[in-house]
Formats: C-alpha cells, sequence, structure tokens
C-alpha cells in the first residue's frame, strides 16, 4: 500500500513541476468486477462498491492527462459457473484493491472551450494508462473435501503493473462542476515475472494451481482483470498555475 501512495504521489509532483493549464479535481463512486481463473466471464451482478479521487490537467480541447487512486473490492466463485469442474473445485475469494494510476483521455468534442466555434458542453471520451495495482487479500476458500487449497497458494502475490484503458461520457453541470461516467478494464501485466505478479488478483497463478489439472484450474488464460464502472463529479479550476 506504501508503495501505491508513494506512486502517486510522484506523479502528482510531476503534475506540478510540469503544467500550468486549467485544472480539474473530482471523486467518484461505482462498482468493480473481477475476470479472471474464478471467473472467465466478466459477471455485472458480481460487482462491488469501490471509490476514486482525481486530479486532471486539461492541457487542450482534446487532450487531458489524469492522476488518480482507486480503491473497491472484488469477488469470484467458481459456484456461480455452471462449468461442473468449477463447482467441484468449488474456489472462491474476496480482495480489496488499490491502484494509483495515470492515464490520457482524449475527448471527442470541443468541451468547454469557450474560443471554439463549435463549444460543447458534453463529450465522449476515450482513456489508456499505466498504474500500479495493490491486492490485498481478505479471503479465500475452497472445497477442502474434494479438492483443498494449493500447498503452494500464497495470498502474498499482491503487486501488478496494470494498464487501464475504456469509454466515458461527461457533461457540463453547474458553472465549473462537471459530471461524468465511465467504464474502465485494467489489464493486469508484468514487466517481471520474478518481482512482480500479474496473476494473482484472486490468489492463483501458474506456481500455484497445475493447469494440468482440470480441478485445479479452467481458465487457460489465466491473465486477471477487474473492471470499474464508475459515476463522478468534478470541479475545474480556471487559470489555477502550478507553484514555482
Amino acid at each position: 500500500m506504501k508503495s501505491i501512495i508513494r506512486i502517486f504521489l510522484l506523479l502528482f509532483t510531476i503534475c506540478l513541476a510540469g503544467f500550468s493549464q486549467k485544472w480539474e479535481a473530482g471523486v467518484g463512486v461505482g462498482l468493480m468486477n473481477y475476470k479472471g481463473d474464478l471467473s472467465p466471464n466478466y459477471k455485472p451482478l458480481d460487482g462491488r462498491p469501490a471509490t476514486n479521487v482525481f486530479v486532471k490537467i486539461n492541457k487542450d480541447r482534446a487532450i487531458s492527462y489524469r492522476f488518480g487512486a482507486d480503491a473497491g473490492r472484488i469477488i469470484g466463485s467458481d459456484m456461480r459457473f455452471a462449468d461442473r469442474f468449477q463447482k467441484l473445485r468449488g474456489y472462491s475469494f474476496k480482495a480489496n484493491i488499490f491502484d494509483a494510476n495515470a492515464r490520457i483521455e482524449y475527448n471527442f468534442l470541443n468541451f468547454r472551450v469557450s474560443q471554439a466555434r463549435n463549444q460543447s458542453n458534453w463529450t465522449p471520451y476515450a482513456y489508456l494508462g499505466l498504474g500500479a495495482t495493490y491486492r490485498q487479500m481478505v479471503d479465500f476458500k475452497a472445497n477442502v473435501v474434494v479438492n483443498p487449497i494449493p500447498a503452494t497458494y500464497d495470498s502474498g502475490k499482491n503487486l501488478s503493473i496494470s494498464m487501464p484503458y475504456g469509454v466515458g461520457f461527461k457533461k457540463k453541470w453547474k458553472g465549473p462542476w462537471n459530471f461524468g461516467a465511465e467504464f474502465g478494464s485494467y489489464k493486469m501485466m508484468s514487466l517481471s515475472k520474478k518481482f512482480l505478479s500479474y496473476d494473482y488478483l484472486d490468489g492463483l497463478g501458474p506456481e500455484v494451481a497445475d493447469v494440468s489439472n482440470r480441478l485445479q484450474t479452467t481458465n487457460k488464460d489465466l491473465g486477471d482483470w477487474y473492471f470499474y464502472t464508475n459515476f463522478y463529479i468534478s470541479y475545474v479550476f480556471y487559470k489555477i498555475a502550478c507553484p514555482k
């Protein structure tokens, strides 16, 4: 968790040092969902509460730089799928997610640009970024009679590089206030499998599950994802320059 906070503060400091554009800050709430070995398909009803904070520099009418932190919970359970091997395996888990990320947003319309010939008070947008995800395992269970938890299971593998990307919609509200909604996918990656994990959001991975054993794994990809549906409000600070 301390590593995530340090990364977020570093990104924020870089922002302060390098830009003097229109600033924006906001908060959001929404739902997090997991997809991985215990949930091969996206299950909307498995979403759990999440929240986020962010600061943004609106460089021009099209490009914004956003630095944010997300926190929420994800769950997965073999019993929610029809696959009989999954039901027999009987794994389930709950985990808390903390993520610090930086991303670039592209606005498709002239949102809040007073000098534009065709100014728009709303716009769809797309984004792509890079982050660091810390997973805190809360609970992991198994069908201990048929298929106990693997002896190599290790909840300590908890830090991943993430690549968030998604789409959103935002609209001018009153004065400097905006509101919006977005849906993002967070793909877990690993620059070095020795130090960082890409497949342990659920506590399972190639070093834990025997991929040749049908009771150990049902998702041959083994790569973990989480998804964040976010509803937010933000406040735009006009003509506020970064301190020198």
